[in-house]
């Protein structure tokens, strides 16, 4: 005999099992990638390949295939060509699913995981070039040059680790310090100014940086515009803190990030072009 079932009761659903944790265990393999490959870069030169390998394998992660993943631009340029992959756009939109618990720490935990592998990934070429500068002493570069250095890539990581995160100061500082070795005044200035203005108010006349990241990078911007004789600058409101205060001495020791590579920006004379330049595979 069959057993009664009632017809006017919904089954119960369990809802834990409609989520769908795809996107929280790719994100979780990639910080575990991005564990491995910190651990093998810090431990210098002497694991340089090892780390390469890591970094390899942590941009194979499914993270960075997301779309989440590209920069602004790239997603601009790809609407105004009207390239539209359906399929990628289908999972996009599935795993930003506003009913799903937990949604917005996965979204942070992504982006997070972004940020460090960018960032880091530009630090590790980086750090390729200072392997380079100091293997031979005798070379004396007084610029670094885009395509013969690596610089592409590290300002193009760095870069896209300020798409996932712009409120870090330190890294547009050094982004502004790796311009000022490539003899681009404009881009130094750009990235200095971006450190000191992430969190103005345009209603608030004065301002004090609030990190000792913003006030070394307003100390450099200060120094950059007195060189150019830029009194406009100087004279507004946000640069207020640096020109009324001096830094102490101890604090401006601090205030080169990258002290090993070259500035050419701290003269208005033009750097010669040396004969022999450097190469990173």
């Amino acid at each position: 005999m069959p057993g009664f079932q009632a017809i006017n009761l919904e089954p119960e659903e369990n809802v834990d099992e409609l989520i769908d944790t795809t996107k929280e265990i790719h994100v979780d393999e990639a910080l575990k990638r991005f564990q491995n490959a910190l651990r093998l870069h810090a431990q210098g030169s002497r694991s340089r390949e090892a780390a390469e390998s890591a970094y390899i394998e942590l941009f194979d992660s499914e993270v960075f295939k997301y779309r989440e993943a590209q920069t602004d631009y790239e997603r601009a340029e790809r609407h105004a060509g009207n390239v539209t992959e359906p399929q990628i756009l289908d999972s996009f939109s599935a795993g930003l699913d506003i009913d799903a618990g937990g949604a917005d720490g996965v979204a942070a935990s992504l982006s997070l995981a972004l940020y460090l592998g960018y960032k880091n990934y530009g630090e590790f070429f980086l750090d390729k070039l200072k392997d380079k500068l100091q293997s031979d002493p005798d070379v004396k570069k007084a610029r670094v040059f885009f395509h013969q250095d690596g610089a592409s890539k590290i300002l193009e990581n760095w870069a896209r680790a300020l798409d996932q995160d712009p409120s870090d100061p330190e890294v547009w500082r050094r982004a502004a310090r790796f311009g000022a070795a490539l003899n681009s005044g404009r881009l130094k200035r750009y990235c200095l100014e971006a450190a000191i203005e992430l969190d103005d108010d345009p209603a608030v006349m004065e301002i004090e940086p609030p990190s000792l990241a913003e006030g070394l990078a307003g100390e450099q911007l200060k120094d950059q515009l007195k060189l150019l004789h830029d009194e406009i600058a100087l004279s507004h409101p946000g640069m207020a803190p640096w020109i009324k205060k001096e830094m102490p001495s101890m604090i401006k020791r601090h205030l080169d990030p990258i002290p090993y590579l070259p500035d050419p920006t701290q003269s208005l004379t033009p750097p010669p072009r040396p004969p022999q330049n450097l190469t990173i595979s």
